[in-house]
C-alpha cells in the first residue's frame, strides 16, 4: 500500500513526543544503539534527544531507513481518527490498550507487541483517509467469497476494464484487507516500462526508478449490511466495478439492484438551518452541527447558481440578503460538525451534493455521520 503520512519532517520531533523509556525499548527491539548510554540522560531529556539523533544518523543506512519508515507509520497513527482505528485493531488482536498513554506511545507499544496488528492498523487508517464514495446496497446481506478463490478472476476483470479505458497492457494488482466488519480492495495499475528520475531522500543522488503504481479504485464491502462503497475516477468505472464485484465475489451481477442507491433529500435544508434541527445522542459527543454553505438555483427555470457561505449563521445571512429558498433547487450543502474536546482535528466538514454524492470517508466518525444523515431525514438509507 502507498501510505499518506501526517507531517513528518524528521525523527527528532517524534522522539520528543515519545516516552524515553519506550524509546529505549524500541531501539532494543531493533537491536540498535546498544552502546548508547541511556541511563546518563535520566535528568536531561533535552540532551538525550540531541545526542540520540546524532547517534541515530550514524546507524547503517539500511537499518536507519527501516526505522525511519516505521517511525513515519507511528507518526501517521498518532492522529485522532487514526487512534480510533488503532484502538479497534488492538482490541481485535487482544493487545493491551492504555488510555492514559500519549498517542505516539500507544502506536509504538502496538508495533513492538504485534507487527501484524500495527500494519493492519496502518492499512485501515490509510484506507480511511479516502473520501467521496459511490454507495450501493444489496437486497440482503451476503458474505463475500474468500480472497484466494476470487483473486485471479477479479484481477482479470480489472485488467479488461482498464484496457478498455485506454490504459494499455500494464500490470494490474489488487491488495485485499479484511476486518471483522468489512473487506477492502485497492486496485493498482502500473504502466509498462515507464521510468522517472528521482532524488533519493537519504543520499540526494538521482536514481532512475519505475513510475509508481497508480491507485485506480478502492472498494469497501460490509457483509452484515450488504453494502458496497466504490471510489474511482469515472462513473463508468464505478458502475462496472460494482457489477463485477456482484458477479465475481457475491455470485450475482445484479446483486446491487437498481433503485437501491442512496438518495439525498436536499430540500430538507430549506428549513433545517439551525443547530437544533440536527439532534444527536450525548454518547456520540457531538457538540454542534452547522450548515455553513448552500449552493442552489433560485428556481427550476433558471441556470443561474447562487452560493451562500457563513460559518456563524447561514439562516441569518439568508434573511439579511432577503433570499427565499421556497422555490430554490438546492444542488450542494456543506455541514460543519464539531465533536466535544479541546484537541485539534475534532471538527469535521463535509459536502452533500444531489443526488447522492458526499465527501465523507470510511472512518468511525464518517460512518457515524452517515447514520445521522438517515436519522435527520436527509438520506434514504
Amino acid at each position: 500500500m502507498i501510505f499518506h503520512h501526517r507531517s513528518f519532517a524528521a525523527p527528532k520531533s517524534l522522539f520528543r513526543r515519545i516516552n524515553p523509556e519506550l524509546l529505549h525499548n524500541y531501539f532494543k527491539y531493533h537491536k540498535t544503539l546498544q552502546d548508547f548510554d541511556w541511563d546518563s540522560y535520566i535528568k536531561d531529556r533535552w540532551r538525550l534527544i540531541e545526542d540520540l539523533i546524532e547517534a541515530f544518523y550514524k546507524v547503517p543506512i539500511k537499518k536507519r531507513e527501516e526505522i525511519d519508515a516505521e517511525l513515519r507509520q507511528v507518526n501517521s497513527l498518532s492522529g485522532l481518527a487514526a487512534q480510533e482505528t488503532l484502538e479497534a485493531v488492538a482490541k481485535q488482536f487482544k493487545l493491551v490498550w492504555d488510555d492514559e498513554q500519549m498517542p505516539e506511545d500507544r502506536a509504538l507499544m502496538v508495533l513492538m507487541e504485534s507487527k501484524d496488528a500495527f500494519l493492519t492498523a496502518c492499512n485501515w487508517s490509510n484506507l480511511e483517509t479516502y473520501a467521496s464514495f459511490a454507495d450501493y446496497i444489496g437486497a440482503k446481506p451476503k458474505e463475500p467469497k474468500e480472497w484466494p478463490k476470487i483473486k485471479q478472476a477479479l484481477t482479470d476483470a480489472w485488467k479488461l476494464l482498464l484496457q478498455n479505458q485506454a490504459k494499455g497492457f500494464g500490470r494490474v494488482y489488487i491488495e485485499n484487507y479484511d476486518a471483522p466488519d468489512r473487506r477492502a480492495y485497492m486496485v493498482y495499475y502500473e504502466a509498462p516500462g515507464q521510468y522517472i528520475t528521482r532524488f533519493d531522500d537519504m543520499t540526494d543522488r538521482p536514481e532512475e526508478k519505475t513510475e509508481k503504481p497508480v491507485l485506480e479504485a478502492l472498494l469497501i464491502y460490509y457483509p452484515k449490511t450488504g453494502r458496497l462503497k466504490v471510489k474511482a475516477k469515472t462513473d463508468a468505472i464505478i458502475e462496472t466495478a460494482r457489477d463485477d464485484y456482484g458477479k465475481l465475489v457475491l455470485g450475482a451481477e445484479d446483486y446491487f439492484t437498481a433503485g437501491s442507491e442512496r438518495v439525498y433529500d436536499l430540500d430538507q435544508f430549506k428549513k433545517k438551518l439551525d443547530t437544533s434541527d440536527f439532534p444527536t445522542d450525548p454518547k456520540d459527543r457531538i457538540a454542534s452541527v452547522k450548515v455553513v454553505a448552500l449552493r442552489f438555483r433560485p428556481d427550476g427555470l433558471t441556470k443561474d447558481v447562487i452560493e451562500i457561505n457563513s460559518a456563524k449563521g447561514l439562516k441569518e445571512r439568508l434573511r439579511t440578503l432577503k433570499i427565499d429558498l421556497g422555490t430554490a433547487v438546492i444542488k450542494r450543502v456543506r455541514l460543519q460538525v464539531k465533536f466535544e474536546g479541546v484537541h485539534k482535528g475534532l471538527d469535521k466538514g463535509f459536502n452533500l451534493a444531489a443526488p447522492n454524492k458526499n465527501t465523507l470517508g470510511d472512518s468511525k466518525k464518517d460512518r457515524l455521520l452517515e447514520q445521522y444523515l438517515v436519522r435527520w431525514g436527509i438520506s434514504n438509507r
